[in-house]
């Protein structure tokens, strides 16, 4: 029996030996061209599940490879992949890259605008690229900022970091300045940021930009009519970080002046790694104060964002859980004046780089015209406080029989709460405007203008002569240019829950690689807007002004509060709430017809639904406005609602169709072409901006827009190119 044990046993021992002879390693360390080691570079063996990154050295190991042959590829960002044979000679040795840079990325893997990951040269559309490492090269101040260095994109970011418009291939006409994202969608990781736009509520609230953003794929019209939710202008989709195989992680503080010694700060981080086996992890996030380019006496922007994510990756599957929070607060610029339209040159004292006309810091309470027994709490410094609460779920599969499943559902809550400036127009104090918009019923005769913050008596004007365009001074005190600045304190308030779903499926059948799939999205909207006039002073830095009508042997109206509000809540009255309901089903064939010649053709059908309210307003009815005294002129006219609403309910059908070619002449260069048909719904501005008091029958107009392009792009070894003709029109 014992003798039977040690047979057994060496038989077993021989059998391991000969387990662990048949296992190998293969290492080695990538490099650029320039002799730098390449960090957080994916190499994978192929026909194998086996892939690691290389460390901050440039250096990754294989291990438990079994004997055979294989290839073994290199990837990352920015840089040309390269693939080297292996046979099983050559197991256990040291396999060593130099990878090129890849100027345009036209090598780089892209997912943006089409429904199967491709490189770029292989795509029959226009697509660029910015990678992690261009992006903080760029430093942007927001996301527009950024988009700028796209071309065919036209971005205005003149405001601030919000507030911004971007549009392209000359598809505008509705991308006005308080609807900039019209025609195109902005999207974290393949879904829209936001589904609603409408006055002053665009994606850009809710989107900013740090370490966590992997690169940022754009696609300019083309595909988008078949890929992106009502928005045939184009995508501009970032991309978050990636699992790692290793910990690691960056971090950047940021600090310096700006305009007049305006100070900025700022702190980036990222962390990935392994959580154990095949599950992964990410965070990353940043914080920043900044005074801004232009002088105010409060800070610009202040606030930042933190996001996670856990991925689950095997050989087939993905599972990814991700989670954003954005608490930030920032402001918007208004315009400068000037003079001479060939040759622009500021007016007033006032500079184009450093001259803001915001309102200054001060704490008032305006009556809430939804509820009078309420007050908004209005300070400047607020500026535009957005909140983003957003829940993803992201899954892949692929079956044994090579069906891929592809599923992305994503849950937000989101806030947009503005107490801002709007407008900075130069009011002469001969212009009756200055005096009946505070709400007197007439505020003709002496005029006392006082700062806010020290009650002193500054000017007191007898403004008598006003409806001939004169004044006169009373006193030896004037205002600056001798006018006040035409501005509302502006409170808007929005509340936004949405959810969307995409489902995926894709399938190879011969040559034909086939996509078909479904979106389902719902938003739930408040929208709530009060205009308050005030009292300031038309100079580059402005104070707050109170003004009050002192006629003798009258008695004194308040034409201002304490704080220099005027006529609360009576220059507009916007109170809404709406629900958008949108569907879409697609379908799309990939068609290899040779082995340099593709085509793929794309079909989708979208159905959007709007349905809500919105009131109608009116002055107060009561005799001396809310605290019922006629003397103080500013609580006279706040706009309130009837009690009558105006309700709307429309559908919105259409379908859209794109088809492309492309023809790789070799390796390095090739050529496409595509023809896209696309269609614009209204979005919710076209109710709540128009039908002011009155019934809202019809519906809006279905834009219809035409797109043909035709381009060549080269990845030569010292020139990279890619050019690109196109044609786009726009109808209804």
């Amino acid at each position: 029996m014992h003798i039977y044990l040690r047979k057994i046993s060496a038989f077993l021992l021989i059998c391991n030996c000969l387990n662990v002879a048949a296992q190998n390693a293969i290492s080695g360390v990538v490099k650029e061209t320039n002799g730098m080691p390449l960090g957080n570079a994916l190499i994978y063996l192929m026909p194998s599940n086996t892939s690691v990154y290389t460390n901050n050295d440039g250096f990754y190991t294989l291990e438990t490879i079994s004997d055979g042959d294989y290839e073994i590829h290199v990837q990352l960002t920015g840089f040309e992949p390269q693939t080297k044979p292996i046979d099983r000679n050559q197991l256990s040795a040291q396999i060593d890259f130099e990878l090129k840079k890849d100027v345009l990325t036209l090598r780089e893997v892209v997912v943006t605008g089409t429904f199967d990951e491709r490189s770029k040269m292989n795509s029959s559309t226009a697509i660029s690229v910015l990678s992690a490492s261009s992006i903080q090269k760029i430093s942007p101040q927001g996301t527009a900022g950024l988009l700028q260095q796209i071309p065919g994109t036209f971005t205005d970011a003149s405001a601030g970091e919000v507030f911004t418009r971007v549009y392209t291939r000359g598809i505008a006409a509705s991308a006005e300045d308080d609807m900039g994202w019209y025609y195109v969608s902005l999207q974290e990781d393949g879904l829209p940021v936001s589904l609603l736009q409408h006055s002053y509520f665009g994606p850009d609230l809710f989107h900013r930009i740090d370490l966590t953003t992997k690169k940022v794929e754009a696609i300019r019209g083309g595909s988008t009519v078949v890929t992106a939710l009502n928005a045939p202008g184009g995508i501009y989709n970032f991309i978050s970080e990636d699992i790692s195989s290793h910990f690691g992680g960056a971090a950047s503080v940021s600090t310096g002046v700006r305009g007049n010694d305006n100070l900025y700060n700022r702190v980036d981080f990222t962390l990935h790694g392994p959580i154990k086996g095949n599950l992964y992890y990410t965070l990353g996030g940043h914080y920043r104060k900044d005074d801004g380019a232009r002088d105010a006496d409060f800070p610009f922007s202040k606030g930042g964002q933190l996001k996670a994510s856990i991925i689950k990756k095997t050989e087939k599957s993905q599972f990814r859980l991700y989670t954003k929070y954005l608490n930030d607060k920032t402001n918007r610029y208004t315009g400068v004046a000037a003079q001479h339209w060939n040759n622009p040159t500021p007016m007033y004292g006032q500079d184009f780089s450093t001259t803001a006309l915001l309102m200054p810091h001060f704490d008032g309470a305006i009556p809430d015209g939804r509820n009078l027994s309420r007050t908004n709490a209005f300070n400047p410094t607020q500026g535009v406080h957005a909140k983003d609460i957003t829940l993803g779920v992201e899954i892949k599969h692929l079956f044994d029989n090579g069906l891929l499943i592809k599923n992305h559902g994503r849950f937000s809550s989101k806030q947009a709460n503005w107490q801002t400036s709007i407008s900075n127009a130069f009011v002469s104090l001969g212009n009756p405007l200055g005096y009946f918009v505070s709400g007197a019923s007439f505020p003709v005769g002496q005029v006392i203008f006082s700062d806010a913050r020290t009650n002193e008596e500054v000017a007191r004007v007898d403004n008598s002569s006003m409806f001939a365009g004169g004044f006169q001074y009373l006193s030896d005190g004037s205002l600056p240019n001798d006018a006040i600045m035409g501005t509302s304190g502006w409170y808007k308030d929005n509340e936004v829950d949405e959810w969307i779903n995409q489902l995926e499926l894709q399938k190879t059948f011969d040559n034909h690689n086939i996509t078909a799939g479904i979106v389902m999205a719902q938003a739930e909207t408040t929208h709530f807007t009060q205009g308050t006039f005030a009292y300031v002073t038309y100079e580059p830095n402005p104070k707050m002004l109170t003004a009050r009508l002192e006629n003798p042997g009258q008695a004194t109206v308040a034409l201002s509060d304490t704080n220099g509000l005027s006529n609360y809540g009576g220059l507009f009255y916007e109170n809404a709430n709406a629900n958008v309901y949108q569907f879409a089903s697609f379908i799309n064939d990939r068609w290899e017809i040779s082995e340099n010649l593709y085509t793929d053709i794309g079909v989708r059908f979208e159905r959007i639904k709007h349905t809500g309210s919105k009131d109608r307003s009116a002055p107060i009815s009561t005799i001396g406005g809310v605290d019922g005294d006629v003397n103080t002129a500013y609580d006279n006219g706040i706009l309130v609602p009837t009690g009558q609403k105006d309700p709307f309910n429309f559908v919105y059908a259409y379908l859209s169709f794109s088809a492309g070619l492309n023809y790789l002449i070799n390796t390095n260069r090739t050529v496409f072409a595509r023809f896209s048909k696309g269609n614009k719904a209204p979005e919710l501005n076209y109710y709540f901006n128009n039908f002011g008091n009155v019934p809202i029958q019809n519906a809006g107009e279905i834009q219809e827009i035409t797109q043909v392009e035709i381009g060549f792009k080269m990845n030569a070894k010292a020139t990279s190119l890619t050019t690109t003709a196109f044609l786009s029109t726009l109808q209804n």
